[in-house]
């Protein structure tokens, strides 16, 4: 049995239907493979994405966790760093307790500066409790003066340093 010639646009036709099938198949099984490390890389790119897009809104998250000092705005932190060194002094026993707070208000380069000033006397052991109590504070509390005087039976404290907290600008 003779199979018959194809006239040429049947087998054009044929040719491009063949085509189209090998091109699919190939397409088909391309897309079926991932590169290495795929996964990770997705991620990362994603994470990439979530810091942009929070770094650029308007409104961001806020930079310290809740209860931290710096977590509301200057003059409230202020205050509220202003009790616990406080509370810290009286349960140390101190004597003549002075605590100044202020809020610097130039905060150009994102960080307001809350200014600290302590004065107190007391025995040594307590002066170093609330010493160590500042050294807790989170964000760190920066020392730029301290003087230790001792006395004959107590010490005097008078410290000046600042906590800076990161502001939106």
């Amino acid at each position: 049995m003779k199979t018959p010639a194809l006239k040429p646009r049947e087998a054009a036709t044929a040719a491009a239907m063949t085509a189209a099938v090998a091109a699919a198949a190939v397409f088909g099984l391309m897309s079926l493979t991932k590169p290495a490390h795929f996964d990770e890389r997705l991620a990362t790119v994603r994470g990439q994405a979530d810091l942009a897009r929070r770094l650029t809104s308007k409104h961001r998250a806020p930079t310290f966790p809740s209860g931290a000092i710096c977590s509301l705005s200057p003059p409230v932190e202020a205050e509220r760093l202003r009790a616990e060194l406080q509370s810290a002094a009286a349960a140390s026993k101190l004597d003549q307790v002075d605590i100044q707070v202020n809020p610097q208000r130039d905060a150009d380069d994102g960080l307001a500066p809350l200014r600290v000033r302590l004065s107190a006397s007391g025995p040594y052991e307590s002066v170093l409790g609330v010493l160590q109590k500042l050294s807790a504070v989170r964000p760190v509390f920066f020392v730029d003066t301290v003087d230790l005087t001792s006395k004959t039976s107590f010490v005097a404290l008078n410290l000046t340093g600042r906590v800076l907290c990161s502001v939106p600008r």
